[in-house]
């Protein structure tokens, strides 16, 4: 099963928030990750338009990382 989560931490500059959402498998499913895949989009998409590509790499034991800026 994948687990999608969501997390936010302050940038270098102290001042901007980072949001981050990782798709994982179960950890009772694996031992460790075999990659990890950050994902990086543009200006006018969102987030959840990589939903299905997340799950499905998390789904092959590699753990998916998406973040992006709040301005």
């Amino acid at each position: 099963m994948i687990k999608k989560k969501s997390n936010s931490f302050l940038s270098c500059d102290r001042k901007t928030s980072v949001n981050v959402v990782i798709w994982c498998p179960d950890e009772t499913e694996y031992d460790e990750p075999v990659a990890v895949l950050q994902i990086c989009h543009g200006m006018i998409e969102y987030i959840d338009r990589y939903d299905g590509f997340a799950r499905y790499m998390a789904d092959q034991e590699r753990c998916s990382c998406k973040y992006y800026r709040n301005r």
